[in-house]
C-alpha cells in the first residue's frame, strides 16, 4: 500500500531519485528529485494532543503517533487535489510493467504470472535482464 511506504525506501543517488520496493530498486523521473528531497528532509506533522514534530519513518505520516496514514485518508487527500488514485495506480503499474520482469511484477502487484507476462508484452516490454 502506498500509505505504508517508509522514508528509508527513498534515496537520491547523484541527484537521481530512487525507491526500493523489497529487493527491487526503481528510478523516478529526474523531475521528481525536489519532492523526494523534501520527503527525505522529513514531513512536519501535528498530533491531536498538540505540538508538532518531523516524521522520520513514513512518507505519508498518519494522525496517530508513529503511524502511517490510512489508505482511505490518502485517497481522500488525493481526490481533494484532483488526483484519481485509481488512474494513478493504473499509470504507475503500466510504467512498472515495462521496466520490470513479469515474475517480479506478478509478485509485486499480486497478479498471476500469465497476466503479468501478457501485460508486459502488450506494453512493449522486453524480456532482457539488466
Amino acid at each position: 500500500m502506498a500509505a505504508e511506504l517508509r522514508r528509508d525506501a527513498l534515496r537520491l543517488v547523484k541527484g537521481q531519485p530512487r525507491i526500493r520496493l523489497g529487493h527491487l530498486e526503481l528510478e523516478f523521473p529526474i523531475a521528481s528529485a525536489p519532492w523526494v528531497a523534501a520527503i527525505l528532509d522529513g514531513v512536519a506533522i501535528r498530533h491531536r494532543v498538540g505540538g508538532s514534530r518531523r516524521d522520520e519513518t513514513w512518507i505519508f505520516p498518519g494522525y496517530r503517533h508513529n503511524g502511517h496514514m490510512l489508505p482511505s485518508s490518502l485517497a481522500t487527500k488525493l481526490h481533494a487535489i484532483g488526483v484519481s488514485p485509481a488512474r494513478a495506480h493504473q499509470a504507475s503499474a503500466a510504467a512498472l510493467i515495462t521496466q520490470v520482469p513479469p515474475p517480479v511484477i506478478a509478485r509485486l502487484i499480486g497478479i498471476s504470472l500469465n497476466t503479468a507476462s501478457e501485460w508486459h508484452s502488450l506494453a512493449g516490454g522486453t524480456t532482457s535482464t539488466r
